[in-house]
């Protein structure tokens, strides 16, 4: 939330889809291709939360938005 503009709501909703993330990645149970496939769908989550302007702006960062995003 630092580089891009969020309302209090997408810092809440920010922050437990992060949280979530981390939990669903860090489950043992999972294999590197589940994990790859759940990536791609927390990626589609995360750029759903933002509006086109906040991701347009994210994308001006190609370092931030690879490490958001996978």
């Amino acid at each position: 939330t630092e580089y891009v503009d969020t309302t209090p709501q997408q810092q809440v909703d920010l922050q437990n889809f992060f949280q979530l993330k981390y939990e669903l990645l860090n489950d043992p149970k999972l294999t590197k291709e589940e994990k790859a496939t759940l990536r791609k769908g927390l990626a589609t989550k995360f750029l759903a939360t933002l509006n086109d302007g906040q991701v347009e702006k994210l994308k001006t960062n190609p370092e931030l938005y690879k490490k958001l995003t996978n």
